[in-house]
């Protein structure tokens, strides 16, 4: 059996990526015995564009490996928390509208940006013009986050696409109440709206910052949010995940593969 796997780096509809990559879109929805897709979404957007099966296509997410044990909520933060690379996709643009709105009201609070890329000085001078240098900061990349979240008390994302988004699985990994909005693909799979977050529809900075000014105003609603961030985890659980994979190649073999653990418990 054959496996047409999309990687996700850009959501399928998206098609500013070059008709090489179109193509093999259409012939792997076409051929193959099963389509692998990061997402429900996209997996529904195979469906959509191409009119491919549903028994045919599985969404099989990616993991994060750090221990949600290890990262005890910090409720008492008064700091924001966003992950990307400083590039236009990522919306550091809406961003900085909505941080203007949100800090201006409660000054006694920062947002920390954490990436690198071609926009930072474009988003650094975003930042100065509307005078919030003392209050959002870019901090360059860590190879310390997945220590840093516990450091928050809220994750925001404000994208205009994503590939799966994977920075805000580790924000809910690290109990954060988070913020995103609604933008193809993958937030809907990760949060749960008004459980352990809120989805906004792209674009609309103003209900965006009501959203978070809602949860800085309520120590409360933070803390339940974060309460409830293990919500549908556990189909990001590695074990799962592996599990997943192992399955559709037996599937697809008819036998286990030689190569493949017995026990996904253990590391093979």
């Amino acid at each position: 059996g054959t496996v047409f796997t999309w990687d996700g780096i850009r959501h399928l509809k998206n098609q500013t990526y070059g008709k090489k990559h179109i193509l093999r879109q259409r012939l792997g929805a076409k051929y193959a015995d099963r389509v692998v897709a990061l997402s429900e979404q996209d997996c529904r957007n195979f469906t959509e564009m191409f009119g491919t099966k549903e028994e045919k296509l599985l969404a099989i997410p990616n993991w994060v490996e750090f221990n949600i044990d290890d990262h005890p909520y910090a409720a008492d933060s008064k700091s924001i928390i966003s992950v990307g690379r400083l590039e236009y996709v990522k919306g550091y643009d809406m961003l900085v509208k909505v941080a203007k709105t949100v800090l201006e009201k409660h000054p006694d609070w920062q947002w920390h940006i954490y990436g690198e890329g071609t926009y930072r000085e474009t988003i650094q001078n975003d930042i100065d013009a509307n005078g919030l240098t003392d209050s959002v900061i870019l901090k360059g990349n860590s190879n310390e986050l997945s220590s840093l979240y516990g450091r928050y008390a809220i994750y925001v994302l404000t994208s205009y696409y994503e590939g799966f988004c994977l920075a805000l699985l580790e924000g809910k990994v690290a109990k954060l109440p988070m913020v995103s909005f609604d933008c193809p693909v993958g937030p809907s799979d990760i949060v749960q709206e008004g459980l352990n977050g809120y989805l906004i529809p792209t674009y609309d900075l103003d209900l965006m910052a009501e959203r978070i000014n809602r949860l800085i105003e309520s120590p409360e609603l933070r803390v339940s949010f974060s309460e409830n961030t293990s919500i549908e985890l556990d189909k990001f659980d590695k074990r799962n995940i592996l599990g997943q994979w192992y399955g559709l190649i037996e599937e697809l073999a008819g036998s286990r593969p030689d190569n493949t653990p017995c026990d996904l418990g253990k590391e093979g």
